[in-house]
């Protein structure tokens, strides 16, 4: 069984997401010990040995997609070029973003299992850096489990930073909301990669 909570503590966040990994021992009963050393240096000590303990959080559990280039078999047609980003372990809703090229046009498209949307469109509201960029419906796919952009792809991908965070906030009409978060470095080698293969 898996327990999330929130952790107002860093050091309680990292036990956090690496036991959530790991399946080690329950870390209540460590963080408890700690808490109740009543000299300040010894407490912080004994803290510090805890997460020594565990993996590093960075290596078990990240909350944002990595940008790869996926080269498509040979004669595949649609796609010419793409590049994809998941979401980290530790987020429940596993987003894989693609950018490719399809008729001569860059295109952008976002996938999830079990599926992204429940209609035959989505919601879909974009930051970059927590700066709203774009809040426009997406077209979902025959099976429901991807979404398209509908607007100028070319221009939004132009616009975007080198660096940064990337959200993608999914809302639908029954309810159901998540999001992907994705790094942005690595970006300018995809957006002239994708350019490249539409023309």
């Amino acid at each position: 069984m898996t327990m999330l909570f929130r952790a107002t503590h860093p050091l309680l966040l990292v036990l956090s997401l690496a036991l959530s990994s790991t399946g080690r021992a329950d870390p209540f009963e460590e963080i408890g010990r700690c808490t109740a050393i009543s000299a300040d240096a010894e407490r912080l000590r004994c803290f510090d040995a805890a997460a020594r303990a565990l993996p590093s959080a960075d290596a078990t559990a990240g909350d944002t997609g990595v940008w790869t280039i996926v080269r498509p078999p040979a004669g595949s047609g649609a796609t010419a070029g793409r590049a994809t980003a998941t979401q980290g372990p530790s987020g429940p809703d596993n987003i894989t973003l693609t950018i490719g090229c399809a008729d001569g046009r860059p295109s952008l498209s976002a996938a999830r299992e079990p599926v992204i949307a429940r209609s035959a469109s989505t919601l879909v509201t974009l930051h970059v850096n927590d700066r709203l960029v774009l809040s426009d419906l997406w077209s979902s796919s025959n099976n429901f489990r991807s979404a398209a952009m509908a607007g100028d792809v070319a221009a939004f991908l132009r616009g975007l930073p080198a660096t940064g965070k990337l959200s993608l906030q999914f809302e639908g009409s029954r309810g159901f909301r998540f999001e992907g978060i994705f790094e942005l470095a690595g970006i300018e080698t995809v957006r002239r990669r994708i350019v490249e293969a539409c023309r």
